[in-house]
């Protein structure tokens, strides 16, 4: 009697590898990142709060593309997934406590989501497409540091709500979420097939709805003749 083979994880085919996009961030990593910085300098209006907002969504983009180039798209996803809804819970769930205020008044601080979001995605580049490159490494965590530093200059967070959303990024990152990965793999599979199921079931109907217009368009037109002839 023969055992049926072990059970497989599904492949990750929504988001494949892109080989070349790996040998390129290898590559010009430096120019990379020094790209990253100029651009977030050149969208914002100079202010550096805008420039730090700026980064902390460039960063992570920059992550999820080395993490689509290692074919780990999907995984890079979830737990970005888990860190913002992480973060988002702490904001909410503190309330008005003083560890949740901000320097510049309100609450919603504890912590840091700019920080946790940049780290989270400066983790993924130095740790995978990166790992090769000094220089890029060390410009890629000055980049998540700068976003820090930029909520604590503009009176956003204190310094222990910016540590704990580094913190929180990088534990996102670290942590062995096997059972999350897994389940997030298996709702992304899911949630692409109905969408494609969806998507042919559409254009299924709005072919079927086409011919019944096309049907009706030619009795028309053969009763418009009829009716001629009968004049």
């Amino acid at each position: 009697m023969t055992l049926p083979p072990p059970a497989t994880e599904p492949p990750e085919t929504p988001l494949a590898t892109r080989p070349w996009l790996r040998r390129a961030m290898r590559r010009f990593g430096v120019s990379l990142i020094l790209m990253l910085a100029i651009l977030s300098w050149g969208l914002s209006d100079r202010k550096l709060e805008h420039i730090g907002d700026n980064m902390q969504i460039a960063v992570p983009l920059t992550g999820l593309a080395c993490a689509v180039a290692t074919g780990e798209g999907v995984r890079y996803l979830g737990r970005f997934t888990l860190l913002v809804t992480t973060y988002t819970l702490s904001k909410r769930g503190l309330g008005a406590t003083a560890i949740n205020e901000r320097p510049n008044g309100g609450y919603g601080g504890f912590p840091s989501g700019h920080t946790a979001a940049s780290t989270f995605g400066a983790t993924w580049l130095v740790s995978s497409c990166l790992a090769e490159n000094r220089m890029a490494q060390g410009l890629t965590l000055l980049s998540a540091g700068f976003v820090g530093g930029t909520r604590i200059q503009v009176g956003a967070h204190s310094v222990w709500q910016v540590l704990s959303g580094a913190f929180v990024g990088w534990m996102a990152q670290f942590l062995a979420l096997t059972w999350f990965d897994r389940l997030f793999r298996r709702f992304w599979s899911g949630t692409g097939s109905l969408i494609g199921r969806a998507g042919r079931n559409t254009q299924r109907l709005a072919r079927r709805g086409w011919d019944r217009l096309e049907i009706g368009r030619r009795l028309s037109d053969l009763r418009a003749r009829i009716a001629q002839r009968n004049r």
